[in-house]
């Protein structure tokens, strides 16, 4: 292992966080492909790599749109519950064939306090991406199975990253926050693949 390729993940697990989104994007399967590339870099399994970039490219196919949008409104007290009901997020579905929007609605009704509701969304989403990642490294043998809880702080990290940018950089925090989020993200596997 290349201590390089250890410290270059971060930085460019943040910039491929950034490039086009969703299912039916190139933008994931660039990034699943130069991320495996890195992760053979580091550990020299093939089988680590390939499962990367499967479940990588699985986990980028859920939506989250839905949450992300209502960002800015998070911390807006005129911001009404029947506002919301009229707005075009709510008519979206994203996380209701995954079990996200489910898991949300178990801790925080989406009707009654939406915010609450987006933020856990958006952790449950995050857990949905990569715990599956750390799990199949970890029985692949290539990370250390005390390094599982790193998936609860990228979970967690994916609201606040979005929040924090908002409050920096207002209207650019989408863009700001895939960044922050893409750097906590790798960090986190970096940190994982290293122990």
């Amino acid at each position: 292992m290349h201590p390089i390729f250890l410290l270059l993940y971060p930085f460019v697990n943040s910039i491929l966080n950034r490039w086009p989104r969703g299912t039916y994007s190139w933008g994931p399967w660039v990034a699943a492909a130069v991320l495996s590339v890195l992760v053979y870099l580091i550990t020299l399994n093939y089988v680590a790599a390939g499962a990367f970039f499967g479940l990588y490219v699985a986990g980028e196919s859920f939506g989250w749109g839905k949450w992300l949008a209502t960002v800015p409104m998070w911390n807006d007290k005129a911001y009404t519950q029947d506002m919301y009901m009229k707005s075009p997020h709510y008519a979206r579905d994203d996380g209701k064939n995954n079990g996200v929007h489910l898991l949300a609605n178990l801790l925080a009704k989406e009707t009654k306090d939406f915010r609450s509701y987006a933020w856990y969304a958006l952790m449950f989403r995050g857990l949905l991406w990569y715990a599956p990642i750390f799990t199949a490294l970890a029985f692949i043998g290539v990370i250390n199975w005390f390094a599982l809880p790193l998936v609860a702080v990228v979970a967690v990290m994916f609201p606040i990253c979005y929040g924090l940018t908002y409050k920096l950089f207002g209207s650019k925090y989408w863009t700001m926050g895939e960044l922050l989020y893409g750097f906590v993200q790798g960090v986190a596997m970096a940190i994982a693949l290293a122990v």
